[in-house]
């Protein structure tokens, strides 16, 4: 999958979003993170096919990511 298409199927963006994120060395952000998980869940349920072991997993390591995010409120 070309850069283009990830950023506009998967992350709702421009088609040059993802490219130039990496190219100014800029990680994802929790709203962009949260679109993936999102969209990943939809095509998972959308189709049936998809390794629900493998989705699980992916959607755990970016739940992961936005926890470390959020700030500690006390």
């Amino acid at each position: 999958m070309e850069c283009e298409d990830f950023s506009t199927e998967f992350l709702g963006k421009s088609k040059s979003y993802f490219r130039a994120m990496k190219a100014k060395g800029l990680e994802a952000n929790t709203g962009m993170l949260t679109h993936l998980a999102n969209e990943l869940a939809l095509r998972a349920t959308a189709n049936g096919s998809i390794n629900t072991h493998a989705l699980q997993s992916v959607l755990s390591a970016i739940q992961s990511l936005i926890t470390q995010r959020q700030p500690l409120i006390t």
